[in-house]
């Protein structure tokens, strides 16, 4: 077994320890299993250009805590629109499908960038185009496009710092 195949097996296992707080020696088995799943499903690049060097580990790191503040203010700052359109005496809505092409080369990007459209209340993907255009279904299309733009580029800006393929988009 490669040492890189150990490393996700016990990264896997140290997640799922992390996420159900339960550190008893059977929930450590089940963690073990579910670390030798993720590093049996986890995509192999054919060369090494899809691994992360260690000397990236830093600032992909503090690119996902960015991501991860900025896809949050996004959220609330939806949410608060979509709430106050809802509450209205009269919904003043324009629901339509916008096209937004994406920057992001490899699949994985497209789908983190269609996630960070997605989590967004007000907005929904609904489907990837070959070339990585975006199908965007907003509520308010008029002013939601904009917004989803601004989500994209912002998620975007971080993605090409994070993930391995996507910084020279």
């Amino acid at each position: 077994m490669k040492l890189r195949t150990v490393k996700w097996i016990f990264l896997g296992a140290v997640l799922y320890l992390a996420l159900t707080a339960n550190f008893e020696l059977a929930n450590g088995v089940v963690g073990l299993a579910v670390g030798l799943l993720v590093a049996m499903l986890r995509p192999r690049p054919a060369t090494g250009e899809g691994s992360l060097p260690w000397t990236r580990w830093l600032p992909a790191l503090a690119a996902l805590v960015q991501y991860a503040i900025v896809l949050l203010w996004d959220m609330w700052r939806s949410g608060l629109i979509v709430a106050r359109a809802v509450l209205r005496r009269q919904m003043a809505i324009d629901p339509g499908i916008v096209a937004l092409p994406s920057c992001c080369r490899t699949p994985l990007g497209q789908a983190w960038t269609a996630h960070s459209v997605s989590v967004t209340p007000g907005e929904l993907v609904v489907a990837i185009r070959e070339d990585g255009t975006l199908l965007v279904h907003c509520l308010d299309q008029r002013r939601r496009e904009t917004a989803a733009r601004t989500v994209q580029t912002r998620a975007e800006r971080y993605l090409r710092r994070l993930l391995p393929g996507e910084s020279g988009a």
